[in-house]
C-alpha cells in the first residue's frame, strides 16, 4: 500500500476513536448533570432517617466523575498522537498481522474498538502482556504468540 494511503488510514483510525471518545464524555456528562438533579430532589438523612439514596448517588457522582476524567485524559493522548509512519512495534504504531487484526498502540484505554473501512481496531495498551512480552519492537515480517500460543506474524506497521 502506499505510504500516503497507509497515514490516511491512520488517521481515519485515530479520528474515528477520538469522536468515540468524545461521544462517551458527552454521554457521561449527561448522566453527570442526571445525578446532580437526583442528589438534589434526593431525601436527606434529616427528612428520612433510613434513606440513603442522597449518599449513593454522591457515590455514584464520583465514580463518574473519576471515569471522566480518565477520558478527558485518553481523549489528549489520542488528540496528540503524530500520524507517521514507525518502522517497529511501539507507541503511536497501528500495525496488522497475518490473522488480519488491527492494533493501535497506546499508553491507554486498551481493548477499545472502533471500526473503520470494514476492518476493526482494537487499541492495545502498552502496559499489556501482549505488548510488553510479545510484540514490543517486533518489526514487520516477524513472529509473536497471542496469550492463547497461537502463532502470528506482524505483516505491516504504520
Amino acid at each position: 500500500m502506499e505510504k500516503e494511503l497507509v497515514l490516511e488510514f491512520k488517521r481515519k483510525v485515530v479520528e474515528a476513536f477520538i469522536e468515540k471518545f468524545e461521544k462517551e464524555i458527552e454521554e457521561l456528562k449527561k448522566q453527570l448533570e442526571q445525578l446532580s438533579e437526583d442528589i438534589k430532589t434526593a431525601p436527606s438523612r434529616m427528612e428520612s432517617r433510613y434513606d440513603s439514596r442522597r449518599q449513593e448517588l454522591s457515590y455514584l457522582q464520583s465514580g463518574y466523575q473519576q471515569k471522566l476524567i480518565s477520558l478527558l485524559e485518553d481523549l489528549d493522548i489520542l488528540k496528540s498522537l503524530p500520524i507517521e509512519k514507525k518502522d517497529k512495534v511501539e507507541k503511536g504504531a497501528l500495525i496488522k498481522t497475518s490473522d488480519n487484526d488491527y492494533f493501535l498502540i497506546l499508553d491507554c484505554c486498551g481493548g477499545k474498538e472502533v471500526e473503520v473501512d470494514g476492518k476493526t481496531i482494537t487499541i492495545l495498551a502498552t502496559y499489556s502482556p501482549l505488548y510488553e512480552d510479545e510484540l514490543k519492537s517486533k518489526k514487520e515480517g516477524e513472529v509473536f504468540r497471542y496469550p492463547t500460543g497461537w502463532k502470528s506474524i506482524v505483516e505491516e506497521i504504520v
